[in-house]
């Protein structure tokens, strides 16, 4: 049967016409709608961590979890089109649904229940009808390394800040912060190598304490990301 509507009870029957003009006994059955919900712990994270996608499917006419029901994972990335599948699973015997996932950019993902006819798995005897869950968005921020040598130097004297962005953002700009009063501004830029990898001369004018950190834009799928903060004292 097609263009049923998702999220709907349907009760559908069914009889023949024979040649001579008689009906046969007719034949009822329901199409019970379901829904599908998403959430996760989490819907930010640093690039490297993992996160919990859960959700449960349930019938709408009792509101009762739907269990053993083959579901598809579908997932999206940030900035494309097009889904794939990245996982498929039973529902738990409550109708909970579960996976993990460490994902390498901005994803966006949805379950996807097909449906079922009575029997197999859907021990209810009821054709269900499927349903995609809400999309869940889970953002990822880039890894800002960096590493300074030393942290003391004297005036006239430089120092190298290094380090890399993860995952890898080849070409892609990111630009050496100092505090000034109180707030951070860029001093420099440069761009990603082709292993992702910068470095930074540092070389203050003045005697002082001095705070630094690197900054990397956000692009269509990773967020703004900062490095930790690294002070150098010029005597």
């Amino acid at each position: 049967m097609g263009n049923l509507t998702p999220g709907t009870t349907y009760s559908l029957s069914a009889w023949t016409l024979d040649t001579s003009g008689r009906y046969s006994p007719r034949v009822t059955t329901r199409a019970v709608g379901t829904r599908t919900t998403i959430s996760s712990n989490v819907t930010t994270l640093y690039y490297g961590q993992s996160f919990v996608l859960t959700g449960r499917l349930t019938r709408v006419d009792s509101g009762a979890g739907v269990p053993g029901a083959l579901v598809e994972l579908q997932a999206r990335r940030l900035g494309t089109t097009s889904f794939q599948v990245v996982a498929t699973g039973r529902s738990s015997s409550t109708g909970g649904l579960s996976a993990n996932f460490i994902p390498q950019w901005g994803t966006e993902y949805k379950w996807v229940y097909r449906g079922s006819s009575g029997g197999g798995q859907n021990s209810s005897g009821d054709s269900l009808i499927g349903q995609a869950s809400p999309l869940r968005t889970i953002s990822v921020t880039s890894l800002v390394s960096t590493y300074l040598p030393v942290d003391k130097i004297t005036l006239g004297q430089s120092a190298v800040l290094s380090g890399t962005v993860a995952p890898n953002h080849a070409g892609q700009a990111v630009y050496l912060q100092r505090l000034d009063n109180g707030a951070w501004k860029d001093v420099a830029g440069t761009k990603l190598s082709s292993t992702s990898a910068y470095s930074f001369t540092l070389k203050p004018s003045a005697k002082g304490t001095y705070y630094y950190r690197v900054r990397k834009p956000g692009d269509v799928d990773h967020l703004v990301s900062y490095s930790n903060r690294r002070t150098l004292t010029v005597s």
